[in-house]
């Protein structure tokens, strides 16, 4: 089995390189826009545990509000281990990967349009986030959002004129346990922290969230029944999955 750092990037590659193969000579001349290339990219160290996070960050393109005052989003992919590129390159990152699996095309609707927006690896052991051994991969949610607070302090110390900016945790998916944890280790650690080193959140937002699976599960079945989208007879059949999907909630 791949390491960690590798399967979304080779899950991307396989998926996307069957479609149109390129030979060697053209995907040589491919030339990506600079509008393409992040502002800035690298690895956030996470010194509780001698490791980093990879990010990427593009800057705000066409903002409504000063530099100063141009929000800043961080984006957390779901999975649990899922790369943060799925999401800045298929979904709201400046550029989408064409099915060539090598060229780009613009994205209309890119979140960096109105935003600065950073995507991180995340957790540790997760794209390009590479763990120093199984051991420092995170089992918890505290452990995952002390590393995330860590990775940002390190990127507020290699930007420091962006700390002062309105910050926004936000993501989908599995990130709707991310994030709660992110954001609540923020509030507490704020205040024992002087003022230039707080973290300025002022908001979470999270898309399609799987905050509480337990709770979540169980409503499955009338959410559909009650929208029109099921009959009842599709209803108990969707029951019975939901009583036993409960049943592996440990």
């Amino acid at each position: 089995m791949a390491p960690p750092l590798l399967l979304a990037v080779l899950l991307a590659v396989v998926f996307f390189a069957t479609a149109v193969p390129l030979s060697a000579a053209a995907a040589a001349t491919v030339v990506f826009p600079k509008e393409a290339l992040p502002t800035r990219s690298g690895y956030l160290p996470i010194p509780p545990v001698n490791a980093s996070l990879f990010f990427a960050f593009y800057e705000a393109t066409q903002p409504l509000t000063p530099p100063a005052s141009t929000p800043l989003l961080l984006w957390l992919q779901g999975g649990p281990g899922c790369s943060g590129l799925a999401g800045n390159f298929f979904e709201l990152g400046p550029y989408f990967v064409n099915p060539d699996s090598v060229s780009v095309s613009p994205n209309p609707f890119s979140w960096n349009r109105r935003f600065g927006l950073l995507f991180i690896d995340n957790p540790l052991g997760t794209g390009f986030s590479a763990a120093p051994s199984p051991t420092a991969i995170p089992t918890n949610q505290s452990v995952v959002a002390a590393h995330i607070f860590a990775a940002l302090q390190s990127f507020f110390s290699i930007q420091p004129g962006y700390r002062s900016r309105p910050f926004f945790l936000t993501g989908e998916s599995y990130a709707g346990k991310y994030i709660p944890a992110a954001g609540s280790y923020i509030l507490a650690v704020n205040p024992t922290l002087p003022k230039p080193l707080r973290v300025n959140l002022r908001g979470v937002a999270i898309g399609n969230g799987l905050t509480h699976p337990v709770a979540q599960v169980a409503t499955h079945a009338d959410t559909a029944y009650f929208m029109g989208l099921i009959n009842a007879r599709q209803k108990k059949e969707l029951e019975a999955m939901q009583a036993e999907a409960l049943e592996y909630k440990a």
